[in-house]
């Protein structure tokens, strides 16, 4: 493992893993389940994309920080590619391909055994899709089953591990009913506080785009306030294991995960609610003379009003605009190069205990955190034990 390689394997594999389970799950679910094509397709992933990468909750530990990017963001994009996986069987005339069984007893063996916060919402979800494979009569009932009963014996076996009962021993911890009260409550305290003015701007903005998607189904759309109390459920148990094992929300490689499926249940609900409409009342006249060039002059407008909204709401610090900053300033590479000397400053030395240089900049986007000048730090301990040294501090 190498520092130079540091930076490009984990935005790579980390950012990369969400686009693409992104992509799949919202193709598979928009294409097969709801039978829209690839133009309605293209332009909603990337709306949500936007939304999700802009102002998620801390880019720095999302995109760049390995440890802890590839256990929560990795996890979370490939849970969306074993939800794809199922989602295809259900499309699927005759019985599930093989294939479909190997990757997805694989992914499920690969997410049982991660986080919890990624594991609980895929158990919910893989069992309602077990239940509906029944109540459709689906010919993919055996692939859910057995995916979901891999996933369910995984789970379990990384819930019982020995090693919880360590670090929990050194937490304070709440009960499992307080956990779920204060989730439910909690969830709602999350999105509001996460979903800004630009947000309802590109939420009106989809409104078109979600209504003819809606129309590509012939689907009765019959209980949106139970579709809706359901996905509400759905996101505030990803809450839960925080609050249970360590009595709050979660650092924020953990609240990135809620802000990625939060923007996913809200656009869900919003097409299956245009759909209870539609069916309920009827093609609104609006929405019938939204033609090619007045659909246009629409989105025009949005982008308008959006940008302006953003930029009140924060685009200057969004991760998009803090990348193109530090660039631009050069924070960006200073950082890297000095990161690299002093790596290869405590390699070439043969002294076991050490002081090092404190870094001249450290940029937001890339930045997690940093030994300090206390011997006795435990981010100084674990420094030591990487590079095989005794004492390594900050210079005074």
């Amino acid at each position: 493992w190498s520092m130079r390689l540091y930076g490009p394997i984990t935005t790579f594999l980390c950012l990369g893993m969400l686009l693409i389970g992104s992509f799949c799950f919202v193709y598979v679910l928009c294409t097969k389940v709801f039978k829209a094509t690839i133009w309605e397709t293209i332009p909603l992933f990337t709306i949500i994309m936007i939304m999700s990468l802009l102002w998620c909750p801390s880019p720095a530990e999302s995109f760049y920080w390995y440890n802890g990017a590839i256990y929560y963001t990795f996890y979370y994009g490939l849970m969306l590619l074993l939800f794809s996986v199922v989602l295809l069987s259900f499309s699927s005339n005759g019985r599930p391909k093989w294939v479909y069984y190997i990757i997805g007893i694989v992914f499920a063996l690969f997410i049982g055994g991660g986080n919890y916060i990624t594991g609980i919402l895929t158990l919910e979800i893989l069992f309602f899709l077990v239940v509906i494979s029944f109540i459709l009569k689906k010919k993919n009932k055996a692939l859910t089953i057995s995916i979901f009963v891999v996933f369910l014996v995984t789970f379990i076996v990384n819930a019982i591990a020995p090693g919880n009962k360590v670090r929990a021993a050194s937490t304070i911890q709440m009960g499992a009913v307080e956990s779920i009260a204060t989730s439910l409550k909690e969830g709602i305290n999350f999105i509001v506080s996460h979903f800004y003015a630009p947000s309802i701007i590109i939420l009106i903005m989809m409104i078109p785009l979600l209504w003819k998607i809606s129309r590509s189904v012939d689907y009765s759309f019959k209980y949106p306030w139970l579709i809706s109390i359901i996905s509400y459920c759905l996101f505030a148990s990803e809450l839960t294991p925080s609050y249970f094992g360590q009595s709050f929300m979660g650092p924020y490689r953990i609240q990135n995960i809620y802000y990625y499926s939060m923007w996913l249940f809200i656009v869900f609900n919003t097409m299956y609610w245009l759909g209870f409409i539609r069916v309920k009342f009827g093609d609104s006249v609006i929405m019938e003379k939204i033609n090619e060039k007045r659909a246009v002059i629409w989105y025009s407008a949005f982008v308008v009003i959006f940008l302006i909204f953003a930029k009140y709401y924060g685009l200057l610090d969004t991760s998009t605009f803090l990348a193109l900053k530090e660039l631009k300033s050069g924070e960006a590479k200073v950082y890297y190069e000095e990161s690299l000397s002093r790596e290869e400053y405590i390699l070439s030395s043969v002294e076991k205990e050490m002081e090092v240089e404190a870094l001249s900049v450290y940029p937001r986007l890339l930045y997690f955190d940093e030994i300090t000048e206390d011997p006795d730090d435990w981010r100084n301990n674990i420094f030591e034990r990487y590079y095989d040294k005794e004492l390594v501090v900050l210079e005074k």
